[in-house]
């Protein structure tokens, strides 16, 4: 190993230390601040209950398929013992999700109520809302220019001469068939909940510290940001591309709320998970392709949602 290898692997090191740093700090900030909030809006009688059970069981149950296609069942003890771990991680979890909720929802639904505007008619049951079929669709569309974002993250640093950015590597187990495939797309939906209300919470928070909240945004933007720019070879290349990407989720997150940005991160993570090729014979092309279809359908679906029963093309009110 040359010195120009060990000084990039050293900074890969500080890079990964500071990055595990900043983890641990956040969870600590969901954990302390989300126990702190929803303790003193339940004292006060504020928070949808019924709404954060009701995202708690769907959060539950996608990460229970999840689970169930994952797993090799047999009727022995280990079976209990697989069980019961699993319920224990489920608990943990869920309560995080239910008191993160608890401790939202009350300041979101009056600063902010174009957040959760979308997730209350679909709670309904009102799936075929406009508001709920244009949501989805930015969702999709967001989701899709993160992905590419992320490609581009990976491939520009060696148009400048730099060493090819690692690939982010799907589990192969993902690719490997029908029960690996839905309990990879179970686990994503399920974790998809918590990455867009997670955010949402610190997001919250630093609009308490700061006063503001484009100034909150920013700064979460560069918090976000920066284990991506600690980690890459060119950081002056990958992390303006990070930035970006960051900063698109945070704007739809604010400005069309919750279910675009849970729908964004899960097209986003589908387009890594299930890595799409033009190799037709290739082994993990049909999980590829699933994905595609996937995203396809749910965008068809949201499309013609969001008409709202209007055609697309209405040639007789053209003609009036």
């Amino acid at each position: 190993m040359d010195a120009s290898d060990a000084d990039s692997s050293s900074s890969r090191s500080k890079g990964e230390k500071i990055t595990n740093a900043i983890a641990v700090f956040l969870l600590c900030v969901l954990v302390i601040g989300g126990v702190a909030f929803a303790r003193r809006n339940l004292r006060l009688g504020r928070g949808d209950r019924r709404g954060a059970t009701r995202l708690s069981l769907f959060f539950a149950g996608a990460l229970s398929i999840g689970w169930i296609m994952s797993e090799h069942h047999v009727p022995s003890f280990w079976e209990v013992y697989l069980i019961a771990m699993f319920m224990g991680a489920v608990l943990l979890l869920v309560g995080l999700l239910w008191t993160l909720y608890i401790a939202l929802e009350p300041f979101v639904r009056r600063r902010w109520p174009q957040v959760l505007v979308t997730w209350t008619r679909l709670s309904a049951g009102d799936w075929r809302d406009p508001l709920v079929g244009r949501d989805v669709l930015i969702g999709c569309a967001a989701g899709t220019a993160a992905g590419c974002l992320g490609r581009l993250q990976i491939l520009a640093p060696s148009w400048f001469g730099y060493p090819e950015s690692e690939l982010v590597t799907p589990l192969i187990e993902a690719l490997s068939g029908a029960a690996p495939f839905v309990s990879r797309l179970g686990t994503l939906i399920a974790f998809g909940v918590l990455n867009a209300l997670a955010p949402l919470f610190l997001l919250f928070v630093l609009r308490i510290l700061l006063r503001n909240q484009w100034a909150a945004a920013a700064v979460l933007t560069v918090i976000l940001t920066t284990p991506t720019a600690l980690q890459i070879e060119a950081p002056w290349i990958g992390a303006p591309i990070a930035f970006t990407a960051t900063a698109l989720g945070l704007f739809v997150l604010m400005r069309y709320g919750a279910i675009a940005s849970f729908v964004l991160g899960l097209v986003t993570d589908l387009s890594f998970t299930f890595p799409s090729t033009f190799q037709t014979s290739a082994w993990y092309a049909g999980a590829g392709y699933a994905g595609v279809a996937i995203i396809a359908a749910v965008s068809l679906f949201a499309f013609q949602t969001s008409l709202g029963g209007r055609r697309l093309l209405d040639f007789a009110r053209a003609e009036a």
